[in-house]
């Protein structure tokens, strides 16, 4: 009888503890290969502009149960989710994906990626128009992001320092852009990154029209626009050009003018010209015609920046509202998710203390036989004596 109770002390004891044994482990060292394949497929998407492509394969995953997903999974589907956004100028949305991400990065307690994410949450806020907020999470990017970092998704230093130096432009600091700007423009040279290289040197221009230098702005122009040609860095060339023609018609110099905008008619034919860079460059490109007078070069022009603002228009919003309602359907099926989990959960911990319960109480009632059966034998022993 004493060996059968401490064999159920043993079963009671064993069940206690394997209710609360972790039963489920993370691989955080790798991604499968299906969603390798869809992160590529929404990467290709973006690039051509197609947001709301790259957000239905993102989804396809998000949309699993969190269980089925890694957390290294996860970090790059939610940071996907909010460079979606981003692009689709979804500011506030983009940052509560990005937030989900960097959770997922501590997690793993991987500073490249919490790093990469503060970076993102730094481009969402300078584009809410909050620089001074922005520029919070680039510094803690920076010191998070190893400088010659160069993984694939991710972002690096050089993407960081340029950021700062955007954000700057918009404070009207023009010796912090330069600064930031120079800090890119020396990692990329040492990454050999030709787009990097394109950017800092934009960047660097924008900086000298602020310092009313419009000559050394044309110089850095062309810095930047010997790269792009070669590599097909297409946006970059316009914005490039953008530049370069506001700095001209600073100088008043037609010829630079003429030139650049001949130049830029024929970037913007590329396919690999992004629709926001040939705005900014038929808005300069007009506003400059039409300062020297150039009534009959501006005309057209400024039709089909208006014909090219309306389509974009008409094609972001039909976007951002096929993002926004695929993004609420995500919540509410996750919420969903979450309370058939918690369900699940709170039947487990009533089973569980039936359960303990129910053995409890099993050994309950076998201590007292016991014990009635021991208090028997030693009535019948008084017995036996009295007599």
């Amino acid at each position: 009888m004493k060996q059968l109770v401490r064999s159920l002390f043993v079963l009671f004891v064993c069940f206690f503890c394997s209710c609360n044994k972790e039963t489920k482990t993370l691989d955080p060292n790798s991604i499968r290969a299906n969603v390798m394949a869809d992160l590529q497929m929404a990467a290709d998407s973006m690039e051509v502009s197609a947001n709301d492509i790259a957000e239905q394969i993102i989804l396809k995953h998000l949309n699993k149960s969190a269980d089925s997903i890694s957390s290294l999974e996860k970090y790059y589907l939610y940071a996907f989710e909010a460079e979606i956004f981003y692009y689709s100028a979804l500011f506030d949305q983009g940052i509560n994906s990005i937030i989900k991400a960097r959770k997922q990065a501590e997690l793993l307690h991987e500073n490249k990626l919490i790093g990469s994410c503060e970076n993102i949450l730094g481009l969402l806020y300078s584009n809410k128009n909050l620089p001074d907020t922005a520029l919070k999470h680039f510094r803690i990017a920076l010191n998070l992001i190893p400088e010659l970092e160069n993984s694939k998704w991710l972002s690096k230093q050089f993407h960081v320092y340029n950021n700062m130096g955007e954000a700057f432009l918009k404070l009207n600091q023009p010796d912090s852009v330069i600064y930031n700007a120079r800090k890119s423009l020396n990692i990329c040279k040492k990454l050999k990154d030709k787009r990097g290289m394109v950017f800092a040197y934009w960047t660097l221009s924008e900086a000298m029209l602020q310092k009313n230098n419009p000559e050394k702005a044309i110089q850095l122009a062309d810095s930047g626009i010997t790269l792009c040609e070669p590599n097909k860095i297409m946006d970059g060339h316009l914005f490039l050009l953008t530049s370069k023609i506001n700095a001209a018609s600073k100088q008043s110099n037609n010829a630079t003018i003429y030139s650049s905008v001949e130049a830029g008619k024929d970037v913007s034919n590329s396919t690999l010209s992004t629709p926001y860079s040939q705005i900014e460059f038929l808005k300069q490109a007009v506003q400059s015609l039409l300062k020297i007078g150039d009534f009959d070069k501006a005309a057209p022009l400024q039709q089909q920046l208006i014909n090219l603002d309306e389509k974009i228009r008409l094609k972001e919003e039909k976007i951002r509202m096929d993002i926004l309602v695929n993004y609420f359907k995500n919540e509410q099926h996750l919420f969903q998710i979450q309370q058939e989990k918690s369900k699940q959960e709170a039947e487990f911990r009533l089973t569980r203390y039936l359960n303990i319960s129910l053995i409890a109480f099993l050994i309950s009632v076998i201590v007292a036989i016991i014990f009635y059966r021991n208090t028997l034998r030693q009535k019948e022993k008084l017995q036996m004596l009295h007599f």
